[in-house]
């Protein structure tokens, strides 16, 4: 992004800065169908606010626009995230989130291939 007046306005770029020339960030959030190979919502918004953030703020939109209950939403590995889980499953939505692979490490050691948990 351009440093200019404007742009240092809108991503709140302060005056007071020790760098002499300042960049603009934004972060990009969308959600695309991947039948359809289209994005259906969209938003570029400042550094600042949190990719779950975002991510509720588009299953909301796509809930006022889509029978959500019907959509399964895939999400990366950034997105491991209790508010974004529960708030899909108050939808009555699916949702499969990819783990780094030592989430579970400790769980996984403690169990017992018969029955699942150690005693």
């Amino acid at each position: 992004m351009p440093v200019d007046r404007k742009t240092r306005k809108e991503w709140d770029v302060k005056k007071t800065t020790i760098f002499k020339k300042h960049n603009s960030r934004a972060r990009v959030s969308c959600i695309l169908d991947v039948h359809s190979k289209h994005i259906i919502t969209a938003k570029i918004a400042s550094k600042r606010i949190k990719e779950t953030a975002l991510a509720i703020e588009h299953l909301n939109n796509l809930n006022r626009r889509f029978d959500i209950r019907k959509l399964i939403t895939i999400y990366d590995r950034g997105y491991t995230s209790k508010e974004l889980m529960v708030t899909t499953a108050c939808m009555d939505s699916k949702f499969l989130i990819r783990l780094k692979k030592n989430t579970f490490k400790n769980k996984i050691k403690r169990m017992d291939c018969d029955n699942g948990m150690k005693k």
